[in-house]
């Protein structure tokens, strides 16, 4: 909706809080209409305030871990200048180095490993034992 309609809406809204303090206090609208107004703009200003303050801490800590998420690079340029890169999996990752403004493309790749097990050095003793000693005497 236009904003127009919402001036429209709260003035609608306030003229008829006025009319009903005017009716308790007869023949006083206009001073009520400017009471309402004015409380309705110190009102909605503190409300905004406090939805802003608590949307900017959200943002504070979406940035916060975000920053979470990223990479120590070296730009490939002859200047070698690290940087901290956000990174992300699902996207582009690219940036522009801070020492030679050239953009940079991360490519992040991924390699698998196989899980090792620890070794139970207790029972392993007796193993390798049982073992040299078949080996040595020609088992």
């Amino acid at each position: 909706m236009a904003p127009i309609f919402y001036i429209i809406k709260s003035i609608l809204i306030t003229a008829a809080i006025s009319a009903l303090i005017a009716l308790v206090f007869l023949s006083h609208f206009w001073q009520a209409f400017a009471i309402s107004a004015a409380l309705q703009v110190i009102i909605f200003y503190i409300i905004n305030t406090i939805r802003d303050v608590s949307i900017q801490k959200l943002e504070n800590q979406r940035i916060a871990e975000y920053s979470k998420q990223g990479l120590l690079l070296k730009c490939p340029c002859y200047k070698q200048n690290q940087e901290f890169v956000p990174v992300i999996l699902n996207e582009n990752n690219n940036y522009n180095c801070e020492v030679c403004s050239k953009p940079v493309v991360v490519s992040i790749e991924a390699t698998t490993l196989a899980a090792t097990v620890p070794v139970d050095l207790e029972n392993s003793q007796d193993k390798i034992s049982q073992i040299y000693n078949k080996i040595s005497n020609g088992n």
